[in-house]
């Protein structure tokens, strides 16, 4: 009896295990978003066609690009993108056609050089 709670509970385990594993290789990280209408941040999978705010929702978000400073930390939202992909702005900017949007950012602090950050959710922890 006991060998066999043992096995059980080892496969639960082995299970357990290699779903989170494959949850934190799944790739593409979440992407930020922000709603237009009620303006809180939120996640995407990054192939979502026409993201919903899960809190008022509304169609229309933007999408966000954050940049971290290689000297002080400082983490920034950088760019903006709509949803359709094709206008982009340095925030609170004018909207311009995505490929007039340089993709380089100085920080806002310092103004120290900065790196794109893949997950904000890792450097706000």
């Amino acid at each position: 009896m006991a060998a066999a709670l043992a096995v059980v509970l080892l496969g639960v385990a082995v299970f357990l295990f290699a779903r989170n594993a494959r949850q934190r290789s799944s790739g593409t990280p979440p992407a930020p978003v922000v709603c237009e209408s009620c303006g809180r941040e939120f996640y995407i999978k990054t192939n979502d066609e026409e993201p919903v705010c899960p809190y008022c929702k509304a169609p229309a978000s933007i999408r966000r690009l954050y940049f971290q400073c290689r000297q002080c930390g400082h983490a920034f939202v950088a760019y903006e993108w709509d949803t359709k992909n094709e206008m982009a702005r340095v925030p609170g900017g004018e909207w311009v056609p995505k490929d007039q949007c340089p993709l380089e950012a100085v920080c806002p602090e310092c103004g120290g050089p900065t790196k794109f950050v893949r997950d904000i959710r890792k450097v706000r922890q």
